[in-house]
């Protein structure tokens, strides 16, 4: 949902002015009703309002074949027009050299800027220890106050000047400035930053993200932030970099509508100098306006020649309207790190809405069950497309039940298309019904940590066509990792449906799964579908594999003939690693084989009797006592569990499982056979003495025994 309002001018004051007196001329004679519906005009200090902007200059490279109008000299005017006919309130500047060698004007590029910019104080962090190239933030005197100042280097040492990251081809020195404001009509603080990148897809420019994000976490904490800049990156071919910044702070563009200012119809904000109006003027979306705990109203590419056919700078301004949020748009309450408290269905859907509005990064919290059945409004998942679902929410082991949704659109279910960030620890019970690509608790993930996710939702795929659709995640992709999720609803593939279907998730690349349990019903009547009881479709040469994970629940191809690509644990395994598959188990009865396609020896088989006895459990654990994943309480549970309110399974020298704590202990043929005492039965009647001979009790009923004065279980 984006928000609409008026801008102030869609050019510059003088100029609008002069425009306007034109066109009331003749309007007034022809048609003054149509004038008078057609045009607004609001004050240009529009109370509450913050115009922020970004605008790299162009540093002095005469050299370089900046000359004629684009020499300084001939166009400093009118990059400090800009400045004023727009009314920015702050401007972060990048490339504005220091020195006077090659402006032609007898004074540096930022001494010019500070004599046209005279209501304007400054703070200017140069890039590399001598005067050339700075990053400046420029800040009205009169509406702001300044509180603190800081710098910070991007490179492996960031408190000293310097080149990027090692392992980078050619590396540039590259910094932030950054400032901490009070805005005086409101008394609101926050912190504004600047910063100028290297290359989106170089080492150096991912850790360059990575470093601004983190460092700006670290020192804003829940304040308003807004960082402005050139990251030399384009959003969709550089995602890695750009979440580096995306994963903390909000991405303008992605949050509201964007115009040209005052004429063009463009994207991209570097113009190689070229109108926005020439067909030659094509270029990346390099200039980024980010955000947190504000709300943009309207996003401006300043398109701004001044009729000269040559644009000011190589780059075109950025200009974000925001507001302070308001109080009731904070309502939703949140603790003293500033993650939102979530305790009802009607909080959970305003944190929906909140995530598409205007913080694809807010944390939230769980603070109670949900029951969702009541919700009058209709269900609008957390995260889409243009706004994925970046930040860390935390169920807190609470459950949400009655969830309902049924819908044609893809990245579908609680959370739709999530980038990065962690979601996880809580349970959703209900029904989705999905009719396009996609779906599960979460739709669709770009990197995200999904952990100790319970689903029990009825799930029905009925659309005919392509999808990926899994009980916890439909699609997951890069470097996403699911860990200790378990599936007990069912996924029921219509008729006409095909493509990949899992118990935990339908389609994967080179995402990892790590003890992850099935326990549901995967059916499907398509002979071509890939369904699986933990996943549908592996698709890359790089997945890292399955590990520990296990499938009890049935895998049931209902449709004629035989199924191709139907598994108990993956329904096909179109290119995989073996090195990089860790062992995984499913139960014998619930699928023909562990995988579709390419048996590997690490999906192993069990019986019935294997998995009651706490073997598997064991295994699954991979022995480890100290940390246990999985739980089972003998005698009780007929299967692992993922839920450290039921027992560790341990191993005595004689290779019994028992479990910790609990004298009573399953009796197995080994046991038979080593054992050297009475057997009992509970009212101390002697069944036999002699128990070492081979498979003494494989006549007696199941039930409880004495053996050497501990209680046992007869299987």
């Amino acid at each position: 949902m984006k928000e609409q309002e008026t801008v102030s001018f869609g050019c510059p004051l003088n100029v609008f002015l002069r425009k306007a007196f034109l066109l009331v001329a003749s309007l007034l004679i022809t048609a003054p009703v149509a004038f008078s519906q057609q045009f607004s005009v609001t004050s240009v200090e529009e109370e509450g309002v913050h115009r922020f902007a970004t605008f790299n200059v162009r540093y002095c490279n005469p050299s370089n074949g900046d000359t004629g109008d684009k020499l300084w000299a001939n166009r400093r005017t009118y990059v400090g027009r800009i400045v004023t006919d727009y009314d920015f309130d702050i401007v972060g500047m990048q490339e504005v050299v220091g020195n006077n060698r090659d402006s032609k004007t007898g004074k540096s590029q930022l001494q010019d800027l500070r004599d046209m910019l005279p209501d304007y104080a400054d703070w200017a962090v140069e890039r590399e220890g001598r005067q050339y190239q700075y990053n400046v933030v420029f800040y009205k005197r009169a509406k702001y106050e300044l509180l603190d100042k800081g710098k910070l280097y991007l490179n492996e040492h960031p408190a000293t000047p310097g080149a990027g990251w090692s392992g980078d081809s050619d590396p540039m020195p590259r910094a932030m400035a950054w400032v901490r404001l009070r805005d005086k009509a409101s008394g609101r603080e926050f912190f504004f930053a600047v910063v100028h990148n290297n290359h989106g897809a170089a080492v150096s420019g991912i850790e360059g993200c990575r470093l601004v994000g983190s460092y700006l976490r670290e020192l804003a904490g829940e304040s308003p932030v807004i960082l402005v800049g050139d990251f030399n990156m384009r959003r969709n071919d550089h995602h890695e970099a750009w979440r580096g910044v995306g994963a903390v702070l909000s991405d303008a563009a992605l949050h509201t509508t964007t115009t040209c200012l005052p004429k063009g119809n463009i994207t991209h904000t570097a113009s190689n100098w070229l109108p926005a109006t020439d067909e030659g003027c094509k270029g990346s979306e390099f200039d980024y306006v980010f955000y947190k705990h504000l709300r943009p109203l309207s996003r401006h590419i300043i398109t701004e020649d001044y009729e000269r056919g040559i644009a000011p700078s190589d780059h075109f301004p950025l200009l974000v309207r925001f507001r302070f949020l308001a109080d009731e748009e904070q309502a939703l309450p949140t603790d003293a790190n500033g993650t939102y408290q979530i305790s009802t269905a009607q909080d959970l859907l305003r944190f929906s809405s909140l995530v598409a509005d205007f913080d694809h990064t807010a944390d939230a919290r769980l603070t109670q069950d949900i029951d969702m059945s009541g919700l009058t409004q209709s269900w609008v998942p957390i995260g889409r497309s243009d706004v994925p679902y970046s930040g860390n929410f935390d169920g807190g082991g609470h459950q949400i039940t009655g969830f309902t949704y049924t819908t044609k659109s893809q990245d579908a279910g609680l959370f739709g298309y999530c980038a990065g960030g962690t979601i996880g620890h809580f349970s959703l019970g209900g029904r989705l019904t999905c009719l396009h690509r996609m779906s599960g608790v979460v739709g669709r993930t770009l990197g995200t940590t999904l952990s100790d996710i319970s689903s029990a939702l009825t799930i029905s795929a009925t659309q005919s066509g392509l999808s990926h659709v899994g009980g916890i995640v439909g699609s997951a992709q890069n470097t996403t990792l699911v860990e200790r999720c378990a599936f007990s609803g069912s996924l029921d593939v219509g008729p006409s449906n095909y493509d990949c279907f899992g118990g935990i998730c339908g389609y994967t690349n080179t995402a990892r799964f790590n003890d992850c349990a099935n326990y549901g019903r995967v059916s499907f009547s398509k002979n071509d579908c890939y369904a699986g009881g933990i996943l549908g479709y592996v698709n890359n040469g790089n997945f890292p594999g399955l590990h520990n994970c296990l499938n009890v629940g049935r895998v049931r191809y209902t449709g004629s003939g035989s199924s191709q690509y139907g598994g108990a644990l993956v329904g096909r395994l179109r290119s995989y690693n073996a090195a990089q598959m860790g062992q995984s188990f499913w139960l014998s009865s619930s699928a023909s084989h562990g995988s579709g396609e390419n048996q590997i020896d690490a999906f192993r088989s069990a019986t019935v009797t294997q998995m009651k006895s706490g073997e598997v459990c064991y295994l699954l654990n991979d022995a480890e006592q100290e940390n246990p994943v999985w739980f089972q309480t003998l005698g009780t549970d007929s299967y692992p569990m993922l839920d450290n309110s039921h027992l560790v399974v341990l191993k005595d020298e004689e290779g019994r499982y028992y479990n910790e704590g609990n004298s009573i202990r399953p009796l197995d043929d080994k046991a038979d056979q080593q054992a050297s005492v009475a057997v009992y039965d509970l009212q101390g009647r002697t069944i036999f003495r002699n128990v070492k001979r081979e498979n003494p009790l494989s006549s007696l009923p199941k039930g409880l025994y004495i053996i050497g004065g501990k209680a046992v279980i007869s299987p």
